[in-house]
C-alpha cells in the first residue's frame, strides 16, 4: 500500500485516482481540489477529498515530517517550480527568466504558456490516456522514441545556466508522479545553485520547463525612493528592512497605507520619500 496525494481533482486527477485504485485497492489516496462542487462529487465516488487550492495545500502540508509516498500533479502548472518558488519566497525570491531561444529550438514541440512555463512533448499527436510508457517504443507509433525526454533535458549545458530535472515516474497507465524526496532534493540544489536555473519536470515523453534565478533577499530592498534617505539609513539600515509596494505583511500583520495624507505623515516620521513606520516591527518604504 502506498500513500498518494493527487493535486487536482478534474479529469486528469480523477483518472489518476481511478487508475491507482484499480492498480492496488489498498492504496491510500487524497485528492486536493479547490472547487467545492468537484470535491462533493469526488466524495460521492468514494474518494477522500480536501477542498483547497493545491499549491497552498502542498506549501502548508508537505514537510520532512509529513509527506506521502508519491505526489501526482494534475493541475495546469509546473507544480514543482511553484512549490520551490513559494518555499524560497522569503529568503531567496525567485525571478522568472525567459527560456533561451537555443534551448527552445532544441526541444520537441514546445508550447509557451501564459504563466511563463514551457510545455514540451516528443508527441505531435494525442497520446492514449492509458499509455503504460514502455521502455523502448512509443505505444502510439510502435517505433522507438526519438529521445528519452528526461535524459535529454539533463544533458542540456549552457554556460550561464544550471540544469535540474525532476523525473516523473509511471505509477499506473497514464499516471505520472514523483516522490517528496525528489522535491526536497531539488529545493536544496536550487538553494545551493549559482546563476540562472533551468528546472524541468519530465517523464520519457512529456515535460514542463521554467527558467529562473534567485534574487539576493537584500537586493530587493533598494528602491527609487531612497534618493531622499540619508546615507546612513540608505546603506546601513534600509537594506535590512523588507519593502513592498503599498503594504507590508510582517509576522502575520498587515499594514495598509491607502491615504496619501497618511503616507506623507508617516514619511515624515521615518525620513523616507513615501512610506510608513510600523509601530511594532520596523519601517516600510513604499516606492
Amino acid at each position: 500500500m502506498d500513500n498518494f496525494w493527487v493535486i487536482g481533482g478534474g479529469k486528469f486527477g480523477l483518472n489518476a485516482a481511478r487508475a491507482l485504485s484499480k492498480a492496488d485497492s489498498s492504496n491510500n489516496l487524497t485528492i486536493v481540489e479547490k472547487q467545492k462542487a468537484v470535491c462533493k462529487q469526488l466524495r460521492k465516488l468514494g474518494f477522500e477529498a480536501v477542498c483547497m487550492d493545491g499549491m497552498q495545500y502542498l506549501e502548508r502540508n508537505l514537510t520532512d515530517a509529513h509527506y506521502p509516498d508519491w505526489i501526482i500533479p494534475a493541475i495546469p502548472l509546473h507544480m514543482a517550480y511553484e512549490w520551490i518558488s513559494a518555499k524560497l519566497s522569503r529568503t531567496h525570491p525567485v525571478q522568472k527568466c525567459a527560456v533561451p531561444i537555443d534551448v527552445i529550438n532544441a526541444l520537441p514541440n514546445p508550447i509557451q504558456a501564459e504563466t511563463g512555463q514551457l510545455f514540451i512533448s516528443i508527441a505531435d499527436f494525442k497520446c492514449p490516456e492509458s499509455c503504460p510508457e514502455p521502455d523502448k517504443i512509443c505505444t502510439y507509433t510502435g517505433k522507438p522514441r526519438p529521445m528519452i525526454l528526461h535524459e535529454f533535458l539533463k544533458s542540456i549545458q549552457l554556460n550561464d545556466f544550471k540544469t535540474i530535472v525532476i523525473r516523473s515516474y509511471q505509477l499506473a497507465p497514464g499516471v505520472g508522479g514523483y516522490t517528496p524526496r525528489s522535491l526536497f532534493e531539488t529545493l536544496n540544489a536550487v538553494e545551493a545553485a549559482q546563476g540562472t536555473l533551468l528546472l524541468s519536470t519530465a517523464c520519457s515523453c512529456h515535460g514542463v520547463v521554467n527558467a529562473f534565478k534567485l534574487k539576493d533577499a537584500l537586493a530587493k530592498f533598494y528602491s527609487g525612493c531612497q534618493k531622499n534617505v540619508p546615507s546612513f539609513q540608505r546603506f546601513f539600515l534600509q537594506p535590512l528592512i523588507p519593502q513592498f509596494p503599498n503594504w507590508e505583511h510582517y509576522y502575520e500583520k498587515r499594514y495598509n497605507f491607502r491615504s496619501t495624507k497618511s503616507k506623507m505623515k508617516l514619511a515624515l516620521s521615518c525620513g523616507f520619500s513615501i512610506g510608513g513606520k510600523c509601530p511594532e516591527r520596523g519601517i516600510v518604504c513604499n516606492s
